[in-house]
């Protein structure tokens, strides 16, 4: 989660035959003594070394709907559940994802959050209804390099008379330490990066 960059610095130190201690502090470069006058040991002549990594943020996102449930009353239920996935080389923060249902399920058809969301690690938030709020997380959740998430919820709909099917996508975003976004749009299953590049 650091930014970086990572400044390093070698100390040397020697003595002379007659024991007289020599040290140095290194200087960023190949050439210990840039100005060649003899003393690497000035202003200017150990400046640390800087380690920088190039950021590259990726964030993955699936999503998955369970076997719908006739309820028998014309309302089906569909259990949800979205996965995220760091793919990049940086931990991420600032971790959304969000859901329009309204567009899911078009009028006349309408529907209703039957369990909120929830998940293991990350904050779900329970104020999530598809509609004028779309957010299915809290917002100040960080996903580290290589980790996985998921969050659930189930939506009951009506479709009267629509034929469906109804399809859904989740949209994640999230942002690097240095505040380089990355966003994905679910696709279909479990699997946010299925051919693994």
């Amino acid at each position: 989660g650091l930014t970086g960059p990572f400044n390093n610095t070698a100390n040397g130190s020697a003595q002379s035959p007659l024991g007289t201690p020599v040290t140095d502090a290194s200087d960023d470069g190949v050439d210990p003594d840039p100005n060649g006058n003899g003393d690497p040991t000035e202003a200017g002549e150990n400046d640390p070394t800087p380690i920088s990594i190039s950021e590259s943020p990726v964030l993955g996102v699936a999503k998955s709907a369970a076997a719908t449930v006739d309820n028998g009353d014309g309302t089906f239920d569909s259990a949800i559940t979205v996965t995220v996935e760091n793919l990049g080389n940086v931990d991420l923060s600032s971790l959304q994802v969000t859901d329009d249902l309204t567009s899911t399920f078009p009028l006349p058809a309408t529907y209703s959050i039957q369990v909120a969301p929830a998940s293991g690690t990350l904050t779900a938030n329970a104020g999530f209804d598809g509609n004028a709020d779309q957010n299915l997380l809290a917002g100040a959740d960080t996903l580290a390099v290589g980790a996985t998430a998921t969050i659930t919820f189930t939506v009951r709909f009506d479709p009267n008379g629509l034929a469906g099917p109804f399809n859904n996508t989740a949209n994640g975003s999230a942002q690097s330490p240095l505040a380089t976004p990355t966003t994905d749009v679910s696709d279909d299953g479990v699997d946010p990066d299925p051919n693994g590049n």
